[in-house]
């Protein structure tokens, strides 16, 4: 085939359009299970770093005697910096000449499929970062732990306890989080909604919210004592496995955890509104079009014989309301 300049940009013509094709395919797939989807809020931002206030004391409704009684909001700010990410990959150059481009236009549906599972990974690692990150200044306590306050109430959402199939330890994060009170011992009106988990405990937790009926503990054993017994936390949440927590995995800053796949963590929200895990997007994933540069003379071209391309996207995952994440991070499987 013809490789000149004309031959290569009839070439490309071809190839941008296949490949945008997949990539937009891609794009728009259904995310089946994808924590972004499921549980986090996402928001935009504007600059290379954005303000975040959480409120420290969100007053409730008041019976109305004599005049109004102004409430004085005080919060903690979090900056989030966005982050950067690319993925490159290059092409040889006589893959054109020979036709044989078309065997790379499948990888722009791969690449178009792992920049939105990048969205999940930095989620996931926000939940495992959550155990030591906090919102800095004067609030020096972790996202998830057992000492945050609200006022004079103390917000427990970390445990070390194993998830069991039984279903123990979702009855007790579940209870935590119905009972958080705020100031002035309010509650916060936390409603759990999704349980998140990891390919090692997918058995245990199917059972403890899959089955109809559960089993009581005897002497170490399961078994039914006087028939069937109704599982009080049959489908009370939804489930969201993630590839992420799994033991030994590391995350986008080169934290590793041995102990990922023991890992769970309930979220909640409250009123309607799911803000303990938020995706902050300044920018969505794009493949990046270097059209110009590729003809016989481009540097990239007539030094290495390769084409390249490239998808760029900038963005970062934080908790948002520490009060709507309830974090189990355990040293041994449950039952």
């Amino acid at each position: 085939m013809d490789t000149n300049r004309a031959g290569l940009n009839s070439m490309l013509d071809i190839f941008f359009t296949e490949a945008r094709a997949e990539w937009t395919e891609a794009m728009n797939a259904v995310k089946e299970n994808m924590i972004l989807s499921k549980v986090a809020m996402q928001v935009s931002s504007k600059t290379n770093q954005t303000r975040h206030a959480w409120l420290n004391q969100l007053p409730a409704m008041r019976k109305w005697v004599g005049d109004r009684v102004v409430n004085n909001i005080t919060s903690n700010t979090l900056n989030i910096v966005n982050d950067k990410f690319e993925n490159t990959i290059e092409i040889t150059r006589e893959e054109f000449e020979d036709d044989q481009f078309g065997l790379y236009i499948p990888l722009f549906g791969i690449m178009g499929r792992q920049a939105i599972a990048t969205k999940d990974r930095m989620l996931a690692d926000a939940i495992l970062q959550g155990t030591t990150a906090t919102w800095g200044g004067d609030d020096v306590v972790a996202f998830t732990a057992a000492g945050r306050t609200y006022g004079t109430n103390t917000i427990l959402n970390y445990v070390t306890t194993a998830y069991d199939s039984l279903g123990t330890a979702l009855t007790a994060a579940i209870k935590y989080q119905r009972s958080y009170l705020g100031h002035k011992n309010q509650p916060l009106m936390v409603q759990p909604r999704v349980l998140l988990y990891g390919p090692n405990l997918y058995d245990t937790v199917h059972k403890s919210v899959k089955n109809t009926f559960s089993a009581l503990a005897t002497g170490g054993t399961t078994t039914h004592v006087g028939g069937d017994i109704s599982n009080p936390n049959a489908n009370i949440v939804e489930l969201a496995m993630s590839d992420y927590f799994v033991d030994n995995y590391t995350d986008l800053d080169g934290t590793s955890y041995s102990n990922a796949g023991k890992a769970y963590a309930l979220v909640g929200e409250a009123m309607g509104v799911r803000a303990g895990l938020i995706y902050q997007s300044r920018l969505e994933p794009e493949m990046q079009d270097q059209r110009a540069r590729f003809d016989a003379s481009a540097d990239v071209v007539f030094l290495s014989d390769k084409l390249q391309w490239g998808v760029r996207m900038r963005g970062k995952a934080f908790i948002g309301l520490p009060h709507l994440i309830f974090g189990g991070f355990p040293t041994a499987y449950g039952s």
